[in-house]
C-alpha cells in the first residue's frame, strides 16, 4: 500500500521531532569567574572570591562573592563611593567557549562589625570574545543590588531562565530542511511518472 505525500510528511516530522535534542540538554554548562575591584585583584579592603561550577538550563550561577578583608573595630568605618568592579564569567559547553563581562559599582559604608549600607549594583552585562553565549543574553539576570555583609562572604548570584527545548539548534534546523526537501523531491518525481 502506497503512502500519500501527507502521511510521509507526518512520518518524517515525527522522526525528526525525536532527533531535536540540543547540546544544552546533553551537556551541562560549566562556568568559572574572575573579578577585579577598582582595577585590582584581590582588590583591597573588599576582595572577591571566585566561583567554579556547572548547571543545566535553566539554572542559577554562583558568580562568587564579596569579602571584607578587614575586621573593623567598632569605631572604624569603610566607605566606597562609585568604586567600579568587573566580573568575567567563562562558559564551556562541550568544546565551545564563551565569555560574559559584568560591570558595576560599589557604594556605601561598613561600620564596625555589624552595620553595612554597602551595595553592589550592576551597570552592564556584555558578551565579549566573539563567541556566542550558550543562552540568549536577555535571559541572563544578575541578582542585584546586593548589600555587602560587614563580615564574611556575600554571595553574588545570577540566573539563566532560558529553556533549550524551546529554541532549536542549527543542526536541528538542518535536519528538518533535509527531511522536507527529501519529501518534496519524492512528491515531484511521482508527479513526473
Amino acid at each position: 500500500m502506497r503512502r500519500s505525500g501527507f502521511s510521509s510528511l507526518i512520518l518524517g516530522l515525527t522522526i525528526f521531532s525525536g532527533l531535536g535534542i540540543t547540546s544544552a540538554q546533553a551537556n551541562p554548562i560549566s562556568y568559572s569567574t574572575f573579578a577585579t575591584i577598582d582595577g585590582k585583584n584581590p582588590g583591597g579592603p573588599i576582595s572577591w572570591t571566585t566561583a567554579v561550577g556547572s548547571f543545566y538550563m535553566p539554572g542559577s550561577i554562583n558568580l562568587g562573592g564579596f569579602n571584607t578583608a578587614l575586621s573593623l573595630p567598632d569605631s572604624n568605618s569603610l566607605t566606597y563611593d562609585h568604586t567600579p568592579y568587573t566580573i568575567d564569567v567563562f562558559f564551556t559547553t562541550g568544546s565551545a567557549h564563551s565569555e560574559l563581562e559584568i560591570k558595576g559599582v560599589l557604594n556605601g559604608t561598613i561600620s564596625g562589625k555589624l552595620s553595612s549600607t554597602m551595595q553592589a549594583s550592576v551597570s552592564s552585562v556584555t558578551p565579549i570574545g566573539g563567541n556566542p553565549l550558550p543562552f540568549p543574553l536577555s535571559t541572563f539576570q544578575v541578582m542585584a543590588p546586593q548589600t555587602i555583609s560587614p563580615s564574611g562572604p556575600s554571595p553574588f548570584y545570577a540566573y539563566v531562565s532560558f529553556d533549550p527545548n524551546k529554541v532549536p539548534e542549527p543542526t536541528t534546523f538542518a535536519l528538518c530542511a533535509m527531511v522536507l526537501t527529501g519529501l518534496g523531491v519524492r512528491h515531484w518525481r511521482r508527479r513526473l511518472v
